[in-house]
């Protein structure tokens, strides 16, 4: 939604009047107006800091962008990922380096290293999947938070973001992540009814109160608490997308919409371990290409008769809904893990 000018009046805001009182943010600034900024500069702050940090110590860099659902983490990822693309002058394709699973993100880095890539950005959504909790602790999540660890010096920009940072496991948001924002919204009531909701990023330059107090963050909608106990070294609203960022975020949509769905559809049957995801999207690609069957590794073979068929040996409807609607995503995103296997 694109607000007018007038609708930009911070002082007005409740995140302003909350900040007003309180002490800790006090001792900081004079006034939230130090600290409020209009969203693209909010956006080129963050990029040069990320970008002067990998420059002055030669390591990679990990900024977690952490707020309940449909606060904008995943539309500020996006702009920061674009943003980040465009000023290395990377050639890569938009989607190349977005992360979902496990195994997406071991090929890409194994990828980088293997071509001695540097300075690339990854943008690693609902991180929690690949470095979190709800990836069950199996061998090959032990190897991709070992690889997270152990691959400082390609000085990959890390762009996560989940609900809290407590999804992940501790060797990522403490002990990785240098950076944080926070994202929340606030429901606005207009005097003739109408509704709209404001939402809010707060950057962290250096989070070691956070890190040091999780217990003030795993409940991310008492946005309140959080901004008057932690303030921001920054603030800005958020309420639209800009329209240069339009057409890859439409192509985001899908990609995730995508794999919402995968994992939905698949925790509901039962799988938890992360490899087994890497199967399914490639027995998926086969079917949304050539449909050989014949084609599966025994493994896949074992996969498709238990998760994809039906008790009448057909394929599931659930399955051929997923393939249908998603066809072009599936084929691309199983391209790129091909390409990045090379």
């Amino acid at each position: 939604m694109l607000l007018k000018e007038k609708d930009f009046d911070f002082g007005e805001t409740l995140a302003f009047r909350i900040l007003d009182n309180s002490e800790q943010f006090k001792q900081k600034y004079s006034s939230p107006y130090d600290a409020y900024i209009n969203p693209k500069e909010f956006i080129k702050v963050v990029k040069d800091k990320m970008l002067e940090s990998i420059s002055a110590s030669d390591s990679d860099f990990w900024l977690l962008i952490f707020g309940y659902e449909g606060s904008g983490k995943s539309s500020l990822s996006l702009m920061l990922y674009k943003e980040m693309l465009e000023t290395l002058d990377k050639k890569n394709s938009f989607d190349e380096n977005i992360v979902f699973l496990q195994s997406e993100y071991a090929k890409i880095v194994f990828y980088f290293i293997k071509n001695m890539i540097k300075k690339v950005p990854l943008l690693i959504d609902d991180a929690h999947y690949v470095f979190g909790k709800y990836s069950t602790l199996t061998k090959e999540t032990l190897s991709v938070l070992q690889l997270a660890r152990f691959i400082r010096d390609q000085q990959i920009i890390h762009l996560l973001n989940c609900q809290t940072p407590t999804q992940l496991y501790r060797d990522i948001w403490y002990e990785r992540v240098l950076e944080y924002i926070f994202t929340f919204k606030i429901r606005k009531v207009f005097e003739d009814g109408s509704t709209i909701y404001r939402m809010y990023a707060c950057y962290y330059s250096d989070p070691f109160e956070i890190k040091s107090n999780p217990d003030f963050v795993r409940n991310v909608s008492n946005w309140k608490k959080i901004i008057k106990n932690f303030p921001p070294d920054a603030i800005t609203r958020f309420d639209f997308l800009f329209p240069e960022y339009q057409e890859e975020y439409e192509k985001y949509k899908k990609i995730k919409l995508f794999y919402k769905t995968l994992y939905s559809y698949f925790r509901y049957k039962g799988v938890v371990n992360a490899r087994v995801y890497e199967s399914i999207l490639n027995i998926l690609n086969i079917l949304a290409t050539t449909g050989d069957v014949e084609s599966f590794s025994q493994d896949e073979k074992k996969i498709y008769n238990k998760l994809f068929l039906s008790n009448n040996g057909n394929l599931d409807k659930n399955i051929e809904s997923i393939i249908n609607t998603n066809k072009e995503t599936i084929q691309r995103r199983a391209l790129l893990l091909k390409e990045k296997s090379g």
